[in-house]
């Protein structure tokens, strides 16, 4: 089982990342169950064996609910899995496995400390650093100023006294500042543009939305009070209504010679009521007079007159005279008086 899983009877060793993609693959989880168990106790009697210790690890790492289901501590192992290797004297197959252990465990305190201390060892500092800077210029050529800020950050987390690293981070945040400064304005500027245009067309757009309103409006006939009053109110409305649009000044203009078309049809108005009031005062004086001779003149027996004076009466009284049904009544009476005595003289 070891030896298929880690690949031991084979030279050179395969990948530690090549075998976990074998075991992912070729191996079913019952199976990767089923040789945990065998492991785990074998492991437990023969803690050095560095074989027995990387198969578990490659089981955990190709199947992940193997060492979950029995609370398996990877970061653990893989720390003691590369102490067995280093001294074993294979310090890049322990480097291997941790960086394998930390992409299922990023930030991990007890793996990232194994691999510093183990880097540190084994002389491998100074070419991670140099794989680093290589990176960084590399992502320089593709332009990828982000992606070079990170390494050589890497570099000078690994060698904080590397100047030449401090300033190149400097020069590119500065270039970086630079280019953020200059894509601001013209972010600034299109965005003035775009708020330049926008405003107006909302303009155009509320100015005619204005005229169309302003349009609707009932039209004032000539010497009409009621057409009169309506314009106006629309105009008012639509003054207070909006703060500014470009004909405001036209519109209060025709408000003002509105208001005065309105006080001088008011104006007629009254006097016209005025004369209407008097005239009916007239009428009703003029008919309480005729009523009045209608009774003199049957008070001495003459109902011919007093007829005709009732009849004057309904002439001239107003609509709403206060004796207009009594009169018409009298009048009835006297006229069915006169066709009485005219048919007793035949």
């Amino acid at each position: 089982m070891k030896s298929e899983l880690c690949g031991a009877d084979r030279s050179p060793r395969p990948a530690l990342k090549a075998l976990v993609e074998n075991a992912a693959t070729s191996i079913d989880g019952f199976t990767a169950q089923a040789w945990c168990l065998e492991l785990l106790p074998y492991l437990t009697a023969n803690p050095e064996d560095a074989l027995a210790l990387e198969a578990l690890l490659v089981l955990g790492l190709a199947h992940t609910e193997v060492h979950a289901r029995h609370r398996i501590s990877m970061p653990q192992e893989g720390r003691r899995f590369a102490i067995l290797l280093e001294r074993a004297g294979d310090p890049q197959r322990a480097e291997d496995m941790l960086r394998l252990l930390l992409e299922m465990f990023p930030g991990n305190e007890t793996l990232l400390g194994e691999l510093e201390a183990l880097e540190r060892r084994d002389g491998s500092m100074g070419r991670r650093v140099e794989r680093h800077l290589r990176s960084a210029e590399e992502a320089l050529r593709g332009g990828r100023r982000d992606e070079a800020l990170r390494w050589l950050r890497e570099v000078l987390a690994l060698e904080p006294r590397r100047r030449d690293v401090a300033r190149m981070i400097r020069d590119l945040r500065f270039e970086e500042e630079l280019s953020r400064e200059n894509w601001r304005r013209r972010v600034r500027l299109a965005a003035l543009a775009c708020v330049g245009v926008v405003a107006l067309a909302v303009f155009l757009g509320r100015e005619r939305a204005i005229e169309s309103e302003r349009a609707a409006l009932p039209v004032a006939q000539a010497g009409d009070l009621l057409s009169t009053r309506e314009r106006l109110a629309g105009l008012e409305h639509l003054l207070e209504g909006n703060v500014f649009w470009l004909r405001m000044g036209g519109v209060s203009r025709e408000c003002t010679l509105l208001r005065m078309e309105v006080e001088r049809l008011e104006l007629r108005e009254v006097a016209q009521a005025a004369r209407r009031t008097e005239a009916r005062s007239r009428a009703a004086l003029l008919a309480d007079a005729e009523r009045s001779q209608a009774f003199v003149a049957a008070d001495r027996m003459d109902f011919d007159a007093a007829l005709a004076h009732f009849r004057g009466a309904l002439e001239v009284a107003p609509e709403h005279w206060e004796h207009r049904e009594a009169t018409h009544r009298e009048v009835t009476l006297l006229e069915e008086w006169r066709t009485k005595r005219q048919g007793e003289r035949r």
